[in-house]
């Protein structure tokens, strides 16, 4: 797993009845139109263009977290075998980052980050509610794990990239 080499800003193309298809999936989940719905995809970075073309009015929750603490993740993770060593998987996450970054800036969206969530759930009340979205502690403290921060450790907070977010 893991995306090498990262497709160009761009992103990929897809056929012209990929909308279609996506409302029919959408449709078969159990969702009626006019459902809110929504979509996670770890790689919505390189691909959140085809998103935003057939969904311009979308609200976005985007979920950011330390590269390094995503790169250490991976070294750990069996399957993620795309890259051989830390170094490798932070250079992604890094850009995967600036991909994000660009998301940011062209979509109505609000940012959150995993510590920051972890550690206080509430923190995600007014980012929800700010783009009209329902917020429900109760579903939200099921959803979150805190014991995964404290397994995996802290982000650093000395990366460059993880200041330039906080």
């Amino acid at each position: 797993m893991g995306q090498n080499p990262i497709p160009p800003p761009d992103g990929y193309a897809l056929p012209d009845n990929w909308k279609d298809w996506v409302n029919v999936n959408i449709l078969a989940d159990g969702y009626t139109p006019g459902d809110i719905w929504m979509f996670k995809d770890c790689k919505i970075a390189l691909t959140w263009r085809l998103w935003h073309k057939h969904w311009p009015n979308a609200k976005w929750v985007l979920v950011w977290r330390d590269p390094a603490q995503v790169a250490r993740s991976c070294m750990e993770t069996p399957f993620m075998s795309e890259y051989n060593t830390e170094e490798e998987w932070y250079g992604l996450a890094v850009a995967y980052h600036s991909r994000m970054q660009n998301l940011a800036r062209s979509v109505d969206a609000v940012s959150i980050h995993t510590e920051g969530m972890i550690l206080d759930p509430d923190l995600l009340r007014f980012r929800l509610e700010s783009l009209g979205l329902e917020f429900d502690r109760e579903k939200v403290l099921e959803f979150v794990d805190p014991s995964l921060l404290r397994q995996r450790g802290s982000p650093s907070r000395s990366g460059r990239f993880w200041a330039d977010h906080q």
